[in-house]
């Protein structure tokens, strides 16, 4: 059932050719991709599914004093690719749809910096 609520975007009990291509492209290479489904959407507390901008501001906001927390959802205005919301080490909130990298490596990256 949680596999299906993923795939599931439009929420109508079909699952289209896109958005099989979506979940695909988000959870992977292919020769893991259930399994990284399973570590990033079902067992990540980090994981938010279809949290709006403004609703992972809010939901940052409780955390606003603690620099390096973070949230990752799946992008509603680029379907296909993963949002980051993060809070700064100043305090602010930010989001970013990382560029030409995998969920994975734009998390290490933030970690890093």
């Amino acid at each position: 059932m949680a596999l299906k609520s993923t795939i599931d975007l439009t929420c109508n009990d079909y699952i289209s050719n896109f958005e099989f291509d979506v979940f695909t492209r988000l959870f992977q290479p292919w020769s893991t991709l259930l399994r990284n489904w399973q570590i990033l959407a079902v067992t990540h507390p980090g994981y938010v599914a279809f949290l709006t901008y403004d609703e992972v501001k809010a939901r940052l906001q409780n955390y606003i004093s603690k620099p390096g927390s973070y949230v990752f959802r799946l992008s509603c205005t680029r379907l296909g690719q993963w949002a980051i919301g993060y809070v700064t080490g100043e305090g602010n909130i930010l989001q970013t749809i990382p560029q030409n990298k995998s969920l994975c490596q734009a998390l290490l990256d933030g970690y890093r910096e």
